[in-house]
This record gives C-alpha cells, structure tokens and sequence, in this order.
C-alpha cells in the first residue's frame, strides 16, 4: 500500500474567508463610504447631532449616513482589523497539522494523519 501525502490541515475555511472579509472588508467599505460622504461635503448636515433640524429630509438622511460611516469606521474599523490580526496570529501560533480533530469529516480512505492513516486505527 503506497503512502498518502499528509494533507495541510484546514478548519473552517469559510469561517476563516468571512473573518478576512470582516477584518479587511468592512473596513475598506466604511472608509470609501466616509470618503464619498466627506467629499460631496455631507459632514455639514451633522447638525442633527446637536438637536437642531438639518432643514430637508434630503440633508437628515446625507447627515444620517455621514454619522453612521463616521461612527463605522472610528469604532468598528479598528475592532474588526484587531480581531482578524489576533485571530490570525494565535492560528498560527497554536494550531499544527496532525493534532486534535484534524481527521473529523474526512472519509477514511483518504486518511489524514502522517502516513495515510487514522489515529484511531493506529497500532
């Protein structure tokens, strides 16, 4: 019986592509998005934050939506690209190929330990 190739381990490969579209996603969007608002000069509508009337719904909802990207990107940007890096990092650090539930969902015929085989069925 010839050897299989030991496979690179990977967890939650969806998981890991959704915490790099929210670590680096959703802080690309909200800086264009306040980028945009900031250019076409929508941070003058803010007024709504000090209680007064911005004067047209037109200048409530640029207002509404300058706020909500401010706030976005000053306190969910830097969370989101923290989380990933850490995430990340700890990854690497503490996960190696061959330990734990690497073989969980994997056929038996492809086997996944060093050598092609399971652990369960190690002698």
């Amino acid at each position: 019986m010839s050897e299989a190739a030991p496979r690179p381990r990977q967890r939650w490969p969806l998981g890991r592509w959704l915490l790099g579209l929210w670590g680096f996603g959703l802080p690309l969007l909200l800086g264009g998005v306040l980028l945009v608002a900031q250019v076409a000069g929508w941070r003058e509508h803010t007024s709504l934050l000090s209680g007064t009337s911005p004067g047209s719904p037109a200048a409530l909802s640029q207002g509404l939506i300058y706020v909500g990207a401010w706030f976005g990107f000053v306190i969910l940007a830097p969370i989101a690209v923290l989380s990933t890096v850490f995430d990340s990092a700890l990854t690497r650090l503490f996960d190696s190929p061959g330990e734990g539930d690497s073989c969980v969902g994997t056929p038996p015929e492809l086997g996944c330990g060093l050598g092609g085989e399971r652990p369960d069925e190690a002698q």
